[in-house]
């Protein structure tokens, strides 16, 4: 059982835990962090769809450097972060979200990185820091461009 949600390859869906809500609820800013999951593994979907992760992990297998795998891995997941913040700027209507609400997803997408969820600043992990978290989340609430969204060109200190 995943304590958290994922997106499925394989079949191509997204699942969640059914105590995502429990897990959730001691960092959940904006009320809003389910949706906001839910959204990053749509991003997930999308780049399974458009091949990006195959193209990743293509080429994660064919790097001998951890440290490189570590980074590739974190370009797409900070990718999936920025399209999670398309998708609810898409949404934002139909939710009823005000400016206040905004500024609460992104507290929650820095709450979501890997030195927040471990209490460890030095924290090195495979889904970003969390300023890093926010920043993407945060350029996919402020545009519907697609391509703002290239974690796979940007310099290394962006993908923290």
């Amino acid at each position: 059982i995943p304590r958290n949600a994922f997106y499925c390859p394989a079949d191509q869906q997204i699942y969640w835990s059914n105590t995502l809500g429990e897990i959730l609820a001691p960092f959940d800013e904006s009320q809003r962090a389910g949706d906001q999951i839910m959204a990053h593994e749509f991003g997930h979907a999308l780049q399974g769809r458009t091949g990006i992760i195959a193209s990743s992990q293509g080429i994660r297998q064919g790097l001998s450097d951890d440290r490189a795998r570590l980074q590739l891995g974190r370009r797409t997941e900070l990718q999936a972060d920025c399209f999670a913040g398309q998708f609810m700027r898409s949404v934002s209507v139909s939710l009823g979200l005000q400016q206040a609400d905004v500024e609460r997803i992104q507290r929650d997408f820095f709450n979501s990185g890997d030195d927040v969820l471990s209490g460890d600043p030095n924290y090195v992990g495979d889904h970003g820091r969390g300023r890093s978290r926010q920043s993407w989340g945060s350029t996919g609430l402020g545009t519907d461009q697609v391509g703002q969204c290239n974690t796979f060109t940007v310099p290394e200190d962006r993908v923290r």
